[in-house]
């Protein structure tokens, strides 16, 4: 697992190829939400997003944002087999916190399969991406954007294959999981090492000192904690609108969000390429330069999040008639409010990044508990009364308090 001798490519290259890779990815994202909802059914759709909105925070914690304090990781403090030593070992738990949460009795065994399956999909990916950290670092977003291209590929492949057998949700959760786990081991490993894979990883954690990997927790467990945050605030109105209107609801409110998902892909590939800028800005004493760069990033954010409303309210019921089928065609208001929320969610995710290149890790995990505060608020009072509508108005409540937020705490870390 020794770094590759690459030199970086430019910077307008690696925008594009983050941009291409991450687009794609989301396409078939998209695609996979388009084959629940037509080849399974609403109540389809549903159990598989509720078991995304539940392995979802789980994973994000078990992450550490490992891949961004890769790409930020300007003096090489630590080594790749730190990092990978790490992710395997909170991979690891993860997985078998998602097995012990699937015991809890839900509608069926299927729902329980679902959830377990798209856990195991999730390892996988956890997995992928320790490696696009290193590419990320190293100013390679080309590799990572072909994995990302063949995983979204092979997934959508995966699910498609999955409902045409059996047209379940834990079928298509199978297909998902074996598919990730294919490009994990024929792309991201290579198909050169994978016989050395199972003995590489093990020495990979014995050759990572372990005071170093416990000095990485210490510094990434912060961000892990606001990755999970961050999930939890997209997830809760998810929650409350499934306790509320059953996997139907929930159907509907995931293939909508699925939408809001287009432009912020946009957002994280220019995020994720003016990373390691940001932070050798920041560290080299640069903060003018800093602040021009992550102003360009959250206007153009900002750009993103509008051109979606507006094409959410002039074309919005065509458009979810075209792609989702005619039963979706009534929510065009609820995507329109969806998409809305979406103009706040860009800059604040650009402020993320801006954040975290500024090595201010503990205080998100402040500002985000009083975030998912707002957004468990704001969905107990909304959803009840007001459906997806309630639930959209949930999310762009938290999304105003996190960027006012995320601009008081770069304010504070200026020079």
């Amino acid at each position: 697992m020794n770094s590759p001798a690459s030199a970086r490519i430019p910077f307008g290259q690696s925008v594009s190829w983050s941009l291409v890779g991450n687009v794609f990815f989301t396409i078939c994202q998209f695609g996979a939400v388009v084959l629940l909802a037509r080849m399974g059914s609403v109540e389809v759709l549903g159990r598989f997003a509720l078991a995304l909105a539940l392995t979802a925070p789980v994973f994000f914690l078990a992450s550490l944002n490992l891949r961004i304090i890769q790409a930020t990781d300007v003096r090489e403090q630590f080594r790749f087999t730190d990092y990978v030593a790490l992710r395997l070992l909170a991979t690891a738990a993860a997985f078998v916190a998602v097995v012990l949460l699937a015991i809890v009795p839900l509608e069926s065994a299927g729902a329980s399969a679902t959830i377990v399956l798209v856990g195991l999909a999730k390892a996988f990916e956890g997995v992928s991406d320790v490696y696009y950290g290193r590419h990320q670092r190293l100013e390679r977003m080309d590799r990572v954007a072909w994995s990302l291209m063949l995983r979204g590929a092979a997934g959508l492949l995966g699910i498609a294959v999955g409902l045409k057998i059996a047209g379940t949700s834990s079928a298509a959760a199978a297909g998902m999981a074996t598919a990730w786990c294919a490009i994990v081991l024929f792309y991201d490993v290579k198909m050169d090492r994978l016989r050395e894979f199972a003995g590489d990883a093990a020495a990979t954690i014995g050759r990572s000192n372990a005071s170093r990997i416990l000095a990485l927790a210490r510094l990434s467990l912060p961000l892990g904690v606001v990755l999970m945050l961050v999930s939890l605030q997209a997830n809760i109105p998810r929650y409350v609108l499934e306790a509320h209107g059953g996997s139907k609801a929930l159907g509907v409110f995931a293939a909508l969000s699925s939408f809001l998902a287009v432009g912020s892909v946009l957002v994280n590939a220019l995020g994720q390429s003016a990373a390691p800028g940001m932070a050798r800005r920041f560290t080299s004493g640069q903060y003018p330069s800093f602040l021009r760069l992550v102003t360009g990033v959250s206007a153009a954010a900002i750009g993103v999040g509008v051109a979606g409303w507006l094409v959410a309210v002039l074309a919005g019921a065509s458009i979810l008639e075209l792609v989702l089928g005619a039963q979706y065609r009534p929510y065009s208001r609820e995507l329109s409010w969806l998409m809305a929320a979406g103009i706040v969610a860009g800059p604040a995710s650009a402020l993320g990044y801006a954040m975290t290149a500024a090595r201010q890790m503990r205080v998100q995990v402040l500002m985000l508990l009083a975030v998912c505060f707002t957004v468990a608020a704001a969905s107990y009072a909304l959803v009840p009364r007001y459906g997806i509508l309630g639930a959209a108005g949930a999310l762009g409540a938290g999304f105003s308090v996190q960027v006012l937020g995320s601009l008081g705490v770069l304010w504070k870390s200026a020079p």
